[in-house]
């Protein structure tokens, strides 16, 4: 949702009323979100994993990301023998991060 705060007017930035590709697209417990520096695109987290960067402009999704990955490696270290090899990682948000916080961490833009 977008909301003017001076006129009070709402908008549905994500998802636009015929996009059901990325749907459910709720969280009950947690969720993030992260606007970009300019404001034209933001970092939208939610419950079970999901994460999406969406143009504000238009709605339209960027990228994607689901945090589901093979921990069939680690269940055959343990021993353990179950139904399933895979898991999904709960996210609890994802940010933007600038030039000079990744040289303040070592890393060079």
């Amino acid at each position: 949702m977008k909301l003017d705060l001076a006129t009070g007017a709402v908008e549905t930035v994500f998802p636009r009323p015929r996009e059901t590709r990325q749907l459910p697209f709720f969280s009950d417990v947690a969720g993030h979100i992260d606007v970009s520096a300019d404001g034209r695109r933001t970092l939208i987290t939610v419950k079970p994993g999901r994460s999406f960067e969406i143009d504000i402009a238009t709605g339209r999704p960027l990228w994607s990301y689901v945090s589901n990955f093979d921990i069939s490696p680690y269940l055959k270290l343990q021993g353990i023998n179950a139904k399933t090899s895979r898991a999904t990682q709960k996210l609890w948000g994802v940010y933007y991060v600038s030039d000079e916080q990744l040289r303040g961490v070592g890393l060079t833009p």
